[in-house]
């Protein structure tokens, strides 16, 4: 009797149903995962476009008709505290930069034309005093002063929050499918 090619029918049964459970499985686990990423890459552009627009809510004109970006108390000190991973700049329709959260993005975006009313996601990589990978978005949104190019990027901590959230997932995952296996299979075996 061979051991891939067991001649009881019971056997054989319990063999292509562990290594359907096992397909089956596989492919829900794959498909959980992709659904997972999409919907963190969903949210992570959301929170872009939602700080972008913040900041375009908060650019006026001053007593000479120049475009200044004042921030609320809250934003602004999002941006100002030491360990911020948040970086920003905002550029009238000419490309000057009306204001920027440090001079690393500053420069950046001094280089970049005029954005589109399109959002365009970027990464950055080694950017910053910190050499960080962040995240962002540049886009062209209205203010009471006119339209203006804004620029956001974040660190991707919430990447590396999520990575690590579907690593422990996955080891759940990984000692939970033999138990069911073996469930399956008893059944398989006591039902015949």
């Amino acid at each position: 009797m061979s051991l891939l090619r067991p001649r009881s029918l019971q056997a054989q049964l319990a063999i292509r149903l562990s290594v359907l459970f096992l397909l089956a499985t596989a492919l829900a686990v794959g498909a959980l995962l992709v659904r997972t990423y999409l919907a963190a890459a969903s949210i992570g552009e959301q929170s872009l476009l939602d700080r972008a627009n913040a900041l375009a809510r908060a650019v006026r004109r001053d007593a000479q008709s120049v475009p200044v970006l004042t921030l609320p108390p809250r934003l602004a000190a999002s941006y100002a505290a030491p360990l911020s991973n948040e970086s920003f700049a905002v550029r009238d329709v000419g490309g000057k930069v009306i204001a920027a959260s440090d001079t690393a993005i500053r420069a950046l975006v001094a280089q970049w034309p005029a954005a589109n009313e399109e959002p365009r996601f970027f990464r950055l990589e080694a950017f910053g005093l910190e050499a960080d990978d962040y995240d962002g978005l540049d886009v062209r949104l209205a203010s009471a002063a006119g339209p203006v190019s804004v620029t956001v990027a974040e660190t991707g901590e919430r990447d590396e929050l999520l990575d690590s959230m579907l690593q422990e997932f996955l080891a759940d995952v990984a000692w939970i499918i033999p138990i069911f296996v073996a469930a399956t299979l008893l059944v398989g075996v006591l039902a015949i």
